[in-house]
């Protein structure tokens, strides 16, 4: 079995992340079905509809509104997530990272690492972000984010849409 770092070093030079455009819509929609589904085992407010389908409109606001990056992340050419990125103009984060989804294929190998320094990089800044606080998984991938890149961070409990959340307000240079 490969180590971490092994893994991270496997997949650094094959994993992309870049704005996605129009063509790209239905397969990042398409992964926003699984996103969701992962999402609804922490909360009981997403339901699927009569089809079987959890509600995606989400998805077309980040390709319809100026204020909003879509981004596919693609490993050998292959579009295996997402990040929605929200610039938000001046208010008191430069971005907000709504929504961050990679395949379970891919999970736990330090693509999810590699994807937020490629992310940093390109757009450095004030970043907030909401955890659902029943999404343990998701508070430990972020508290991991600080530790590695040694990032002071602010961090409060707050209700977002009816739901206990954990905000994380940090900068990067």
């Amino acid at each position: 079995m490969k180590s971490k770092n092994e893994l991270i070093k496997k997949y650094e030079s094959n994993v992309e992340i870049t704005e996605a455009d129009v063509k790209d819509k239905e397969k990042l929609k398409n992964l926003f079905q699984y996103y969701l589904h992962d999402l609804s085992e922490y909360t009981d407010t997403l339901n699927v509809n009569s089809q079987g389908k959890f509600d995606n409109n989400d998805v077309d606001v980040f390709f319809d509104e100026i204020n909003f990056i879509p981004m596919k992340i693609k490993v050998e050419e292959e579009i295996i997530g997402f990040i929605f990125l929200n610039h938000s103009m001046g208010k008191v984060v430069d971005y907000i990272i709504n929504d961050i989804f990679i395949l379970r294929k891919y999970r736990n190998k330090g693509i999810g690492k590699i994807v937020i320094n490629k992310l940093f990089e390109l757009y450095p800044g004030k970043y907030g972000l909401i955890e659902l606080i029943k999404n343990k998984p998701a508070i430990k991938f972020w508290h991991s984010v600080f530790n590695d890149k040694n990032l002071k961070y602010e961090e409060s409990k707050i209700v977002s849409d009816g739901e206990d959340c954990i905000m994380q307000k940090f900068t990067i240079k």
